[in-house]
């Protein structure tokens, strides 16, 4: 990998760069070249390189350095040389002539495809544009003779790339030593090229956020995601320690209890204490404290499996509800079936009030997204039908990778204690998030705090700048790293938020730069905060009522859209209810069948969008079944295949069962696994038909829920009338598994 030249100027040129940011209209851009190889010349207002032999015709803007800008320009390939060459043509992004090293974007005619590079004496290497490294390039059909509107933002250490005003791909350069400012410039390779309309513009200052950083120095604290209240005087708690500190201003603050978990004191690694205060949000209700925290268990592999809340008289001395934890992720399939957290929560009248971020698991695509539940206790709770409520941005923008870290307060209601409201109407929600562009938090600069608000606290709107340009496009970001941070900080986040008369103060934390490259920047470097007074916030919700961008639902539509959360074994239980039903029918039970088809029709009646979305993709056969039964229409079943005496009791990881010859026909397929595992996880079964295993005959189920001792797990599959010879069972790596039984049942149903 290409490192930093020692050489190169201080961080704080690069300050001094940022500060000097300028705008390059049209008719500068070729005033001042400075040429290092190639045949280039200026025809009418447009910048020609002739010379189809050169290998990397190159020419540079003379003067102004940028590091973070937006560079938009007409560009054209017009003939090619050696397709080996790879030919096309692109701009250059921060070129420094002293070492020669620069980035460029564009436009590859060979291949035809637009990739980001950077390069160091010639010497190309591909950017990544993500941690898993995934090459910085997208397949464009690129035609000889056509303009194209490239635009191109160089932000920190992303690189965005926008071709005729959509966005094409990202670069992010994980440890941003190749070249952190310097001079735009325009670049051929192997090809003919022109390029038109070159304009420069600095991103510093890009958006007029209504927020004011405190300073450019922060308070005298290193907090990872403070949690912070207000009575007598400021208190916070820490996410990663659970530690707690106080102070009078809120910019001064002293260690009461020393620097020693307060919150964790007597975990036990399990439900109800949990192992770990994550990601705490704080109020105070009738003089005592609650805090609500994510929190790993030992029966599930120390993930971060749900929240629990602990109460305190003084915010020191925490007792653990015993019901924790009162809030569980959801069940597969569904958008928050990997993780929940990073939350804020509030008293609102008489209930309280959640947004939450939910993580869908790898192999759907890791995404957070923050949902939003209600409780009239604090403890059973109900998840809305309609989440996400709040999603990322669009790919290609600050907030398109993840937003999370929550704070939200709620203004022109009657506040008596911090985040506890009377729960008037026609008041507004504002909830302050961390944005970042990729699922990559190891890059510089690559955090920023968002802003939405909401009438309802289920429709929002992201704050927007419509004078910014790109990568926000929709919305923009009112926080980013301070004046006084490293060039190499990975930004700032991890907000909370909280009213104090007439404003609103959101406490952030500003993260280190990073030493070692792929170092993940766990510790903060700083805390600080910012503000932003009321009547601001007052002015943006008018103005979008104005827009009538705004809606608001009704109390009796919000409580329509709540619902019991789904427990993970929501498909387990789902298939249980539909073969009860099956039986019931099946041997004359009028009402046990009527009984076991409401609980098919409850359990339906409860599936969210991303449910329904599965339902009908992986489990299409169970819903073939379910459909049947609800038009009232015969369905029996039998068992045609148990598992022998022989092959019960503790089994490997994988299981196969080999020699069934299970005659399936035209009818689906119930595959029951009973089964004790002592890892929560992704579990796979597969079955084998006459041409042996094939990809795609595998079917998915979370094995190692807790709760129950030996729960029942079932697939309901379609062979297309093939026999079932094999069945193979995958569980968790390192998982004791006691396998009880297996049945292969047969689904008839009527004509």
């Amino acid at each position: 990998m290409l490192r930093r030249d020692p050489s190169f100027p201080a961080w704080a040129e690069a300050a001094i760069v940022d500060r000097a940011n300028e705008i390059l209209r049209p008719q500068q851009a070729f005033a001042n070249l400075e040429t290092k190889a190639g045949a280039w010349r200026i025809e009418n207002g447009t910048l020609v390189q002739t010379d189809v032999a050169a290998s990397h015709a190159r020419t540079f803007i003379k003067g102004p350095r940028w590091t973070d800008c937006v560079i938009k320009a007409k560009v054209r390939v017009d003939t090619v040389g050696a397709p080996a060459a790879s030919p096309g043509a692109r701009l250059i992004v921060r070129g420094d002539e002293r070492t020669d090293a620069f980035y460029t974007v564009g436009l590859w005619a060979g291949s035809r495809e637009v990739r980001i590079e950077k390069s160091r004496g010639l010497e190309f290497e591909p950017m990544m544009n993500d941690q898993s490294g995934t090459v910085a390039s997208a397949p464009f059909p690129v035609e000889l003779g056509k303009t194209y509107e490239m635009t191109v933002v160089a932000d920190h250490a992303t690189i965005y790339c926008y071709i005729d005003g959509k966005f094409v791909v990202l670069a992010q350069e994980q440890d941003y030593t190749t070249q952190l400012f310097g001079r735009v410039g325009f670049f051929t390779n192997a090809a003919t090229g022109t390029f038109a309309d070159v304009s420069v513009k600095g991103l510093k200052d890009a958006t007029a956020s209504p927020i004011t950083p405190h300073s450019d120095k922060p308070v005298n604290l290193r907090i990872y995601s403070p949690a912070v209240i207000k009575d007598d005087r400021f208190r916070m708690w820490d996410s990663l320690l659970g530690r707690y500190v106080e102070s009078v201003d809120g910019i001064t603050w002293t260690w009461p209890a020393g620097t020693e978990s307060v919150v964790d004191e007597g975990n036990t690694g399990d439900w109800p204490t949990g192992n770990q205060c994550g990601d705490p949000d704080v109020l105070k209700l009738n003089g005592q404290y609650w805090i609500t925290f994510w929190s790993t268990c030992k029966r599930r592999n120390n993930a971060f499996d749900g929240m629990g809340i602990k109460r305190s008289s003084d915010g020191i001395h925490w007792t653990p509800e015993p019901a924790n934890p009162v809030f569980y992720m959801g069940p597969y399939g569904d958008w928050d079936e990997m993780v929940v957290g990073d939350h804020a929560m509030i008293r609102d009248g008489d209930r309280f009030k959640m947004w939450h971020v939910g993580i869908t698991r790898w192999q759907r695509g890791y995404r957070n997204e923050f949902g939003y539940a209600e409780s009239l206790d604090g403890i059973h709770w109900r998840k809305c039908r309609m989440n996400p409520v709040l999603t990322q941005g669009a790919p290609g923008t600050w907030d398109g990778g993840w937003i999370y870290a929550a704070g939200i307060v709620k203004i022109d209601d009657e506040q008596s204690e911090t985040h506890v409201y009377a729960g008037k109407p026609g008041a507004s929600y504002h909830l302050f998030y961390t944005g970042q562009p990729t699922s990559n938090e190891l890059i510089a600069g690559v955090k920023r705090i968002g802003y939405a608000f909401s009438l309802d606290g289920i429709h929002w709107v992201k704050w927007n700048d419509p004078n910014t340009a790109e990568p926000f496009h929709d919305s923009d970001p009112v926080v980013g790293w301070a004046e006084f941070g490293e060039r190499g900080c990975s930004g700032v986040g991890a907000a909370t938020a909280m009213l104090l008369g007439d404003e609103v103060r959101i406490y952030y934390t500003m993260y280190e730069e990073r030493v070692e490259v792929g170092q993940r920047p766990e510790g903060p470097v700083d805390t600080s905060f910012a503000t932003v007074k009321v009547d601001a916030l007052r002015k943006i919700v008018a103005d979008a009522k104005a827009k009538g961008s705004l809606r608001c639902a009704s109390r009796a539509e919000i409580d329509a859209m709540l619902d019991e959360p789904l427990p993970q074994s929501m498909w387990d239980d789902l298939q249980g209810h539909v073969l009860a039903a099956i039986q019931a029918k099946q041997s004359g039970d009028k009402d046990g069948a009527k009984s076991a088809m409401a609980e098919v029709t409850a359990t339906r009646a409860k599936f969210t969008k991303a449910l329904e979305r599965y339902y009908a993709g992986a489990f299409a056969s169970l819903k073939k079944v379910v459909d049947t039964l609800e038009e009232g229409h015969a369905v029996t079943e039998k068992v045609a295949w148990s598992l022998p005496a022989d092959r019960v009791g503790t089994n490997p990881q994988q299981i196969e069962l080999t020699g069934l010859n299970v005659a399936a026909g035209n009818r689906p397929i119930m595959i029951e696994i009973a089964v004790k595992c002592d890892r929560f996880e992704v579990a796979r079964v597969a079955w084998a038909t006459t041409d042996g295993y094939k990809p795609g005959q595998e079917m998915e189920f979370i094995a190692g829920y807790p709760g129950v001792e030996v729960p029942t797990h079932r697939v309901t599959i379609d062979t297309n009338g093939q026999p079932i010879n094999a069945l193979r069972f995958e569980f968790p790596g390192g998982a004791t598994v006691d396998l009880k039984q297996v049945r292969i049942r047969e689904i008839n149903i009527a004509p």
